[in-house]
């Protein structure tokens, strides 16, 4: 469904701040606060990204039916399928999983995101890496470090992983400093008036 968009990218990416000025910019975005609540992961590779998956996905449905609650706002969701497949991307680049792992999220994913959600409406923020690193560092200072956060070859990784997405048609990827207010009006164009364009037609 079109009025779900989902915010993808690498941590330390910029998405907080996106979504926010996004939200300023179009007041029909309503950023869907989720009921889902799970622990923090600080266990062996192959559990830990299996596990976010599952904690993806349960967000996802909540995403979904928070969208269809409400037809007439544009719901801005963090994460989705294209996440999932980024970070195992991540995990076998880093040896963190094997190729038989790797595959094995790929199509857990398929199975468990819903169908509606396979090939999301989505905004894939992955400035240069040397920007996210950057940001991270600076986020540090107010919060805690997240899990393997300041693991420098970590965060380079997820940045080259985003990049797969760069031409995908129903992608609108940005490499920072974009235009909020264009992209604002490109998603509400996709939410409500074309139902079957996706963001490079524009």
């Amino acid at each position: 469904m079109n009025n779900l968009i989902f915010l993808c990218g690498p941590h330390g990416g910029g998405k907080t701040t996106l979504e926010k000025r996004l939200q300023e910019a179009c007041p029909r975005i309503l950023l869907p606060e989720l009921t889902t609540k799970t622990p923090k992961f600080h266990t062996s590779s192959v559990e830990r990204i299996t596990m976010k998956l599952c904690e993806r996905t349960i967000e996802n449905y909540e995403a979904l039916r928070i969208a269809k609650q409400n037809p007439d706002r544009i719901v801005l969701a963090n994460r989705c399928i294209y996440d999932a497949d980024a970070y195992a991307d991540v995990y076998l680049a880093l040896g963190w999983i094997n190729l038989e792992e790797h595959a094995d999220q790929h199509k857990f994913a398929r199975f468990a995101f819903p169908k509606e959600l396979h090939e999301p409406y989505a905004i894939v923020l992955n400035p240069q890496p040397e920007v996210v690193w950057g940001r991270l560092q600076r986020r540090w200072l107010k919060e805690e470090k997240k899990w393997n956060e300041d693991d420098k070859d970590y965060c380079l990784a997820a940045c080259k992983a985003y990049e797969q997405f760069e031409d995908e048609p129903r992608i609108w990827y940005m490499k920072d400093n974009e235009d909020v207010e264009r992209i604002a009006m490109l998603i509400e164009r996709i939410a409500f008036m074309d139902n079957s364009v996706g963001y490079t037609a524009f």
